[in-house]
């Protein structure tokens, strides 16, 4: 593991934007922001890198790590950029929690949480509802939305990067700030 020279977020951003030859608004639209505001913060030296941001990025051009593009430390990104995995499923159906983990922003890894004492679930409807579980009763209903070309699932407020939906397995990413602060990825199974 080398030391990049890029120790600015703001050179890590123009590295990136001159490689893959974007502009700010550009890279905004690849990873799925409606607006280059948080792009355009960095580069002018306003704002870092947030870990969500990195996430986005790291998700749409796996050759950047996260941890590279918060600290410039690690892997040089020197692979070929590649495609994000395509969503191969229908989202609607009964999804179980099945595991969690929260991003040591500091260690730059995940970290996974204990088991849940009880079981979580989300369903979603044709209709672009999700209901959301806990021990067999509905507790929540809200609207949702999935974005296959930014592989974005908006619920009620929130949005999530889905990393993996295929026949089985839904993995999903958030930015959290109620009961875990930060990154947070879930993982679920189909269970109908």
């Amino acid at each position: 593991m080398k030391k990049n020279i890029f120790g600015s977020h703001r050179a890590r951003i123009q590295y990136l934007l001159q490689r893959a030859n974007l502009t700010p608004e550009e890279l905004a639209f690849e990873i799925g922001l409606l607006r280059p505001v948080q792009i355009s913060q960095i580069l002018r030296g306003e704002n870092p890198v947030s870990p969500f941001l990195a996430l986005l990025i790291h998700h749409r051009y796996p050759a950047y790590s996260i941890r590279w593009l918060l600290t410039g430390e690690g892997a040089f990104p020197e692979a070929p950029d590649r495609e994000p995995l395509p969503i191969t499923a229908s989202i609607v159906g009964r999804w179980e929690i099945t595991g969690a983990c929260d991003f040591e922003e500091n260690l730059c890894r995940w970290k996974k949480f204990l088991p849940f004492s009880d079981r979580h679930e989300r369903e979603f409807s044709r209709d672009g509802w999700c209901t959301i579980f806990q021990d067999d009763e509905a507790v929540r209903r809200m609207p949702y939305t999935l974005y296959p070309d930014s592989q974005q699932l908006a619920i009620g407020g929130c949005v999530s990067l889905v990393t993996r939906l295929d026949a089985l397995i839904l993995d999903v990413i958030d930015w959290s700030d109620w009961w875990v602060s930060g990154l947070v990825k879930f993982s679920y199974r189909r269970i109908r």
